[in-house]
């Protein structure tokens, strides 16, 4: 599985003007500002909400833009999905009122009158806030997951609105997490449904890596996996979950999923059991301004690429290989794999050995052979190859297959001749 908050543009809360709210202001006595709190976490606790969306602002002055930015957080039963890791929960904003208040901090909250989360924060707001000074301001605190049940109609629908209006080359941010080996954020490009580059804005994966792909394909990613869903159990796998599209272009904004493995030798049981996938910052760009693209045809780039891999020389090398599919980093790497004359001659994990038939280590030849072999079969496939040495950089075959199904994700990174 290789796909996918929403930053969403709303007015700001301003300071105090939830009505019938609970208010004390900066500098007031710190025991009414600690008995505001208490009244407040405790209608919070009270309400019992453990799954809840809301829209944060940080308003720290001159920070940078997309910190400053009003962007949706949820929590899931207690986790935090939060792209960027930017916004507290609930639980921890009713810490820092009280850390605040330990240490004789100027505090000036506000609390919703019904539920009891702060709604307007300010803490210490004589500091800069390198020195402890914050404003937050939380906004349209909903309980439940963002967006409906998730299905096959309606992703369906929704790849059809996004067929029909996509733009001709956009630019977004992905954030994949899950306790499983892809999580992370990059920020892709792409012209047409061809990923032009990309850029890792984190990775905390535990051995894979999040991929750069089209939307196109990471909609047929999402088919399988609605396929699924449907309130039916799939091979030993229940999902269940919710899922949200922009009403404009009809592209993924979240997609949460909880996966409970009911058959324990379920191919699929290496799946986490809680996947989110969030889809931020998308917009268009100038398509003149990406990379020329190579020569029409898949298997003309296939055979310019081979050329210049030929031309470099290189007959003994040294590469990472990394799979992207959600199994453990003993499956999916990264491995050290290296070749000399055509044959691979070590393989090794962490710098421990590893079988190379284990992990399907393969030399760039053999790569080579690998992809035009799909190609000429007629499955759809996308391949990033180095501008200079021309071997594949990030491979992705039979694309309308998730990694458990027999598609197939590797990316070659850090490849450097060897003596």
């Amino acid at each position: 599985m290789r796909v996918v908050g929403v930053v969403v543009a709303m007015a700001v809360l301003a300071a105090g003007c939830a009505a019938g709210s609970d208010s004390t202001p900066t500098g007031a006595p710190f025991d009414g500002v600690r008995g505001d709190l208490e009244a407040a976490r405790f209608r919070w606790e009270d309400a019992g909400v453990a799954t809840y969306r809301y829209i944060f602002e940080n308003d720290c002055g001159e920070c940078d833009p997309s910190v400053r930015a009003p962007h949706e957080v949820v929590v899931w039963s207690g986790a935090r999905f939060d792209p960027g890791d930017r916004a507290p929960s609930v639980e921890e904003m009713f810490s820092e009122i009280e850390r605040a208040l330990d240490e004789n901090q100027s505090v000036s909250a506000t609390f919703d009158p019904d539920l009891g989360y702060p709604t307007d924060l300010a803490i210490d707001l004589e500091s800069l806030p390198t020195d402890g000074g914050s404003h937050w301001v939380v906004q349209n605190l909903e309980p439940g997951l963002p967006g409906d049940p998730v299905s096959g109609d309606i992703v369906s629908r929704a790849e059809q609105k996004w067929l029909t209006e996509r733009p001709d080359a956009y630019e977004y941010t992905l954030t994949v997490f899950c306790d499983c080996p892809l999580e992370g954020s990059l920020v892709t490009r792409i012209s047409g449904n061809k990923v032009t580059s990309h850029e890792i804005l984190y990775d905390d994966s535990s051995g894979g890596s999040v991929t750069p792909m089209s939307i196109d394909h990471m909609f047929s990613d999402l088919a399988e996996l609605m396929a699924a869903v449907d309130g039916v159990v799939e091979d030993g796998i229940r999902f269940e979950g919710s899922a949200r599209f922009d009403p404009d272009l009809g592209y993924p904004t979240w997609v949460g999923l909880d996966i409970t493995v009911l058959e324990p030798d379920s191919v699929l049981a290496q799946l986490p059991s809680q996947l989110v996938i969030t889809i931020t910052d998308l917009h268009a760009i100038d398509a003149e301004s990406q990379p020329e693209p190579l020569p029409t045809g898949q298997l003309d780039d296939l055979n310019e690429a081979r050329g210049r891999w030929q031309l470099s020389g290189i007959a003994a090398y040294r590469y990472e290989l990394t799979f992207h599919m959600m199994m453990t980093a003993e499956f999916t790497g990264p491995f050290v794999v290296t070749v000399v004359d055509g044959v691979v001659t070590e393989v090794t994990r962490e710098g421990v050995p590893v079988s190379a038939e284990r992990v399907s280590a393969i030399t760039v030849e053999e790569l080579f052979l690998m992809i035009e072999d799909v190609l000429l079969a007629g499955i759809e496939s996308e391949v990033t190859y180095h501008e200079i040495w021309g071997h594949p950089v990030l491979v992705a075959l039979n694309l309308d297959a998730i990694a458990v199904d027999g598609g197939l994700m590797l990316s070659l990174s850090d490849l450097a001749p060897v003596e």
